[in-house]
This record gives structure tokens, sequence and C-alpha cells, in this order.
């Protein structure tokens, strides 16, 4: 996508990066409030985008987003590459699909899950990385075949894993999987900081307080 292009889309204040897809599959976009963050490129990857996100008076944080091979073996070359950049130091968050089920509730339909060796290594990574799975929120599979009766297939390949440091810094640690519109994948989303405006909260009235003399000087007063 040509930068001019996106501006018209978005607007001037957002930036991207685009790792472009290799034909229908793949295919990374990373995008930021050019206003509220800086995103600089730390390693790619046709598998995935790792960089420092400086989230402005909030400090940087490391994050890597994810679009995963299918094949066990390829996926290897996604684990050493991460295994590569230091995520002990900083708040770290590697996020998307990859193309991975490590237990039998994360798949309906089709042949029955088994623990294999692309399952094995996907959580050997984790240990070994001081990786921890976010919890969700939302329907359990996020992609699915789009096939009717028998031959629906549901999966649940998005996630998101936090390191240690992410996650104390981050007050409620839970993904919330969006709805599917138009694709076979279902977006998952993070929210990273609690931005809700702390202002005075609603004032309820009841019916039944018509009865008291003094209802009338509170309402008054509000």
């Amino acid at each position: 996508m040509e930068k001019e292009s996106f501006i018209r889309m978005m607007g001037q204040d957002w930036d991207f990066f685009l790792l472009p897809s290799a034909g229908l599959s793949g295919g990374i976009m990373v995008m930021q409030r050019s206003d509220l963050a800086y995103f600089s490129i730390v390693k790619t990857s046709e598998q995935c985008v790792i960089g420092e996100l400086n989230v402005f008076n909030r400090g940087v944080w490391m994050i890597t987003m994810v679009y995963a091979s299918k094949e066990t073996v390829n996926r290897r070359g996604l684990w050493n590459l991460i295994q590569e950049v230091d995520h002990s130091s900083i708040p770290s968050i590697i996020g998307g699909n990859f193309n991975c089920i490590l237990a039998k509730e994360d798949k309906k339909g089709g042949r029955r899950f088994r623990f294999n060796q692309g399952s094995l290594e996907m959580v050997k990574f984790m240990n070994e990385n001081d990786f921890h799975e976010a919890g969700f929120v939302g329907p359990r599979f996020t992609w699915c075949n789009n096939k009717k009766g028998g031959d629906r297939i549901l999966e649940r390949l998005h996630r998101c894993l936090l390191n240690s440091l992410a996650i104390n810094k981050i007050q409620i640690t839970m993904v919330r999987h969006l709805a599917r519109v138009a694709s076979d994948h279902c977006p998952i989303a993070l929210k990273m900081f609690d931005t809700t405006c702390k202002g005075r909260s609603g004032f309820k009235f009841e019916d039944t307080w018509l009865s008291f003399r003094e209802a009338e000087h509170i309402v008054t007063n509000r």
C-alpha cells in the first residue's frame, strides 16, 4: 500500500508498516497513532514483525505481530527469531495467528485434536521465555473454514502472550475476541491502558422516592 492511499483512508494522524503477503496468505500491517506512539522495527520475517512501541508518557513495549506458518518445521524459524530478541528487560507482548492448537477445547469438528510436535514446541517456547497466555472473553474459536454441517471446522488459532513485566503493568490482562466480518478469521484485541474518564457517576431516580419529602431537596441539589 502506498503512503498516499493509506493517508486518504486513515488520515494524517496514523502511521503504518506493511509486511506484504505472499499471494493470498500471510501479510502483516502495523498501524499506530503517530501523535500517541512511535513504532520502530527490530526484526521481520515472513511470519512476524518485531518492534519497539514507544507509547508517549507510557514507556517502551516490545511488540511482536505474528502470522505463523501452518507447517511445524517452518514455525521453528519463528520461535528462533523471537528468541534472538531480548524480551526480558521490557514489557513484551506477542499476538496474532499462531496456526497452532494447544488443547482439545480449541477445536470443534474435523479430525480429533492430538497434542503434536508443533504444540509441544510452542509450549516449550512459552515456558523457556517467560510468556504466558492472557485470558479471553467472547467466542472461543477465532477461525472457521466457513463450511456447513459435518464439514464445518472451528479452531482457536489467535492468541496474546505476555511476559511477566507486561502482566504486572496491565491492570486487567484480558483479550477480547471480536466478531468475524467478511473473513474466516476473528480479530482479537488487548487493551493495554485504561483510558476511561473517571468523572461523576450517573444519578438514578426511583419513582418511589416521590413518597419522601426529602427527595425534592435531593433532586433540586443535583
